[in-house]
């Protein structure tokens, strides 16, 4: 039995297009969108992760705490007391009244000075010129800082007498720069060099009475003249002049010295002069004249 084939209609394929049409399609932009609004919905938080060598809470707490005691290990160390060991060297060094005066005064000079309360920070400098200031006596200041502990030890130095300069009846004791440390009555034994001061002037303790360079021209001319035997009496320190005259024990003359020159040349000048008189049999009524450079005279 046959059948006729019947053709589809235009609406009956219109239709099935259309179905075909509204079939669901996937789409990335409309999937992307879905996944916003879901991670929107429900926020995602990510595991933390423990990371091997993270310090701990007791980690921090015991670096901490070491640092503390690190750092006060470190101000122990450094720390100086403003109560310093005191050493006295010279003459009057075991007067008590003395020490107890120098330990007194360097503790005030220490205490007045917030940078010396530690090692790193204190002006040794400083601190040993203040104490000679304090007191003019002394001839020098030496501070050691200790290495483990707080108190810093001061060794002080009292100027040692080297001449005794005579002026209007009182004898008045030197150090090497010229400066008294010590007044006493005149014509009082000494066993060193006497200088005589023409001028009779009046000195106070601790004052400047020589300059530091005369005082060295005296000392070096009498070193000199010891080691040839020849011992000199007195220095005489003439008047509105810058001459000194030596007089020689066991003559009847003086030698000119002049304090501007340079003391070796005229000492090698009076000894050049005085091994020639000997040799000539000649000996001189009054004086030597040394202060000329490469010249001398005698009368």
């Amino acid at each position: 039995m046959f059948f006729k084939k019947t053709k589809l209609t235009d609406n009956r394929r219109r239709s099935t297009d259309h179905t075909r049409r509204k079939s669901p399609s996937y789409s990335y932009y409309g999937s992307r969108s879905r996944t916003e609004d879901f991670l929107k919905r429900e926020k995602i938080v990510p595991p933390k992760v423990k990371i091997e060598g993270q310090p701990t809470l007791l980690g921090r707490f015991l670096v901490i705490l070491g640092l503390i005691i690190g750092l006060v290990l470190v101000a122990d160390i450094i720390w100086l007391s403003a109560s310093p060991k005191v050493i006295v060297e010279g003459s009057g060094a075991s007067n008590t009244a003395n020490l107890n005066s120098y330990e007194q005064g360097t503790k005030k000079i220490l205490s007045n000075s917030l940078t010396s309360r530690t090692k790193v920070s204190i002006d040794l400098n400083k601190i040993e010129k203040s104490i000679l200031n304090e007191f003019p006596e002394l001839s020098d200041a030496t501070i050691v800082l200790p290495v483990f502990g707080h108190t810093p030890t001061i060794y002080l130095q009292i100027a040692q007498p080297i001449l005794v300069l005579r002026s209007h009846y009182l004898d008045y004791l030197l150090d090497s720069s010229g400066k008294i440390v010590e007044i006493t009555p005149a014509s009082q034994p000494s066993s060193l060099p006497l200088v005589i001061n023409q001028a009779n002037l009046t000195y106070q303790d601790n004052q400047q009475a020589l300059s530091n360079s005369d005082t060295y021209f005296i000392q070096y001319v009498n070193q000199q003249l010891n080691l040839e035997n020849i011992h000199v009496l007195s220095y005489v320190l003439v008047v509105n002049t810058r001459e000194v005259d030596a007089n020689i024990q066991g003559t009847h003359y003086y030698v000119k010295f002049n304090l501007e020159n340079a003391p070796q040349q005229q000492v090698g000048t009076y000894l050049a002069t005085r091994q020639y008189l000997i040799k000539s049999n000649i000996t001189p009524a009054q004086y030597i004249d040394a202060r000329v450079p490469g010249r001398s005279y005698f009368k």
